[in-house]
Protein backbone atom coordinates (compact mmCIF):
# COMPACT_ATOMS: atom_id res chain seq x y z
CA UNK A 1 0.00 0.00 0.00
CA UNK A 2 1.19 3.66 -1.13
CA UNK A 3 1.49 6.29 2.02
CA UNK A 4 -1.76 8.38 2.01
CA UNK A 5 0.43 11.59 1.76
CA UNK A 6 3.78 13.03 0.99
CA UNK A 7 5.83 13.74 4.49
CA UNK A 8 9.28 15.33 4.80
CA UNK A 9 11.92 12.92 5.56
CA UNK A 10 9.50 10.31 4.29
CA UNK A 11 11.06 6.88 3.30
CA UNK A 12 8.80 5.88 0.91
CA UNK A 13 11.86 5.48 -1.50
CA UNK A 14 14.07 3.20 0.15
CA UNK A 15 10.77 1.06 1.60
CA UNK A 16 11.85 -2.14 -0.41
CA UNK A 17 15.49 -2.13 0.85
CA UNK A 18 14.41 -1.87 4.48
CA UNK A 19 12.89 -4.80 4.21
CA UNK A 20 14.97 -6.53 2.31
CA UNK A 21 17.62 -5.66 5.14
CA UNK A 22 15.05 -6.61 7.67
CA UNK A 23 13.42 -9.29 6.52
CA UNK A 24 10.31 -10.56 7.53
CA UNK A 25 10.60 -9.83 11.24
CA UNK A 26 7.66 -10.63 13.60
CA UNK A 27 7.41 -7.59 15.71
CA UNK A 28 8.26 -4.16 13.78
CA UNK A 29 8.35 -1.14 15.11
CA UNK A 30 7.91 1.89 12.97
CA UNK A 31 10.17 5.13 14.43
CA UNK A 32 9.65 8.10 13.59
CA UNK A 33 6.40 7.11 11.27
CA UNK A 34 5.10 10.30 9.40
CA UNK A 35 3.13 8.93 6.41
CA UNK A 36 4.21 5.44 7.51
CA UNK A 37 5.82 4.71 4.23
CA UNK A 38 8.09 1.72 5.21
CA UNK A 39 5.04 0.09 7.27
CA UNK A 40 2.47 0.38 4.62
CA UNK A 41 5.18 -1.05 2.05
CA UNK A 42 5.60 -4.37 4.31
CA UNK A 43 5.87 -7.36 2.31
CA UNK A 44 3.33 -10.60 3.13
CA UNK A 45 1.87 -9.03 6.05
CA UNK A 46 -0.34 -11.20 8.32
CA UNK A 47 -1.96 -10.56 11.20
CA UNK A 48 -1.66 -13.88 12.63
CA UNK A 49 2.00 -13.77 12.45
CA UNK A 50 3.31 -10.34 12.75
CA UNK A 51 2.83 -7.31 14.78
CA UNK A 52 3.13 -3.75 14.10
CA UNK A 53 3.60 -0.51 16.62
CA UNK A 54 4.03 2.90 14.98
CA UNK A 55 5.29 5.22 16.99
CA UNK A 56 5.76 9.54 16.47
CA UNK A 57 6.20 11.84 19.16
CA UNK A 58 4.05 14.75 16.92
CA UNK A 59 0.60 14.46 18.10
CA UNK A 60 -0.81 15.24 15.40
CA UNK A 61 0.84 12.19 12.90
CA UNK A 62 -0.80 10.10 15.57
CA UNK A 63 -4.65 11.93 15.44
CA UNK A 64 -4.37 11.46 11.07
CA UNK A 65 -3.44 7.82 11.66
CA UNK A 66 -6.03 7.47 14.97
CA UNK A 67 -8.70 9.12 12.35
CA UNK A 68 -7.43 7.00 9.38
CA UNK A 69 -8.14 3.58 11.11
CA UNK A 70 -11.66 5.11 12.89
CA UNK A 71 -13.67 6.64 10.37
CA UNK A 72 -11.41 7.02 6.64
CA UNK A 73 -14.22 7.84 4.71
CA UNK A 74 -15.07 10.89 7.05
CA UNK A 75 -11.14 12.02 6.79
CA UNK A 76 -11.05 11.49 3.35
CA UNK A 77 -14.50 14.01 2.85
CA UNK A 78 -12.53 16.57 4.84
Amino acid sequence: MKAPFPYFGGKSTVANIVWDALGDVRHYLEPFCGSCAVLLARPDYDPQRHVESVVDADGHIANVWRSLQSDPDEVAKW
